[in-house]
């Protein structure tokens, strides 16, 4: 999946004994104009969107320019009872075949 990635991060640590993990990668994303009973969400543009990020894929991005159109390896894990898409890589840029 194509997307314009601004960024990619790590954030790991403890608390109360318990291991935690909220590494993302954020990802420019159409604003969508929306209306239901309860609100009303007009906008244009791009908005930021964090992804959930596998931490241990982080080196992957150390050497892209962000912001960055990057495709990016999206998988599924179970989490608390669904299943969420997560970002597990980045899916490397095929060489150009040049004929003779």
């Amino acid at each position: 999946m194509k997307m314009q990635v601004l960024g990619a991060k790590v954030l790991k640590g403890q608390k109360d004994g318990n291991d935690w993990d909220m590494s993302s990668i954020l990802v420019q994303t159409k604003i969508e104009s929306f209306q239901n009973q309860k609100v009303t969400v007009t906008g244009y543009g791009f908005e930021v969107t964090e992804m959930p990020l596998d931490p241990a894929c982080i080196e992957q991005f150390k050497h892209i320019q962000f912001p960055a159109l990057v495709d990016l390896d999206i998988g599924q894990r179970a989490r608390m009872g669904k299943f969420e898409s997560y970002v597990v890589g980045v899916i490397p840029a095929m060489a150009s075949v040049k004929s003779a």
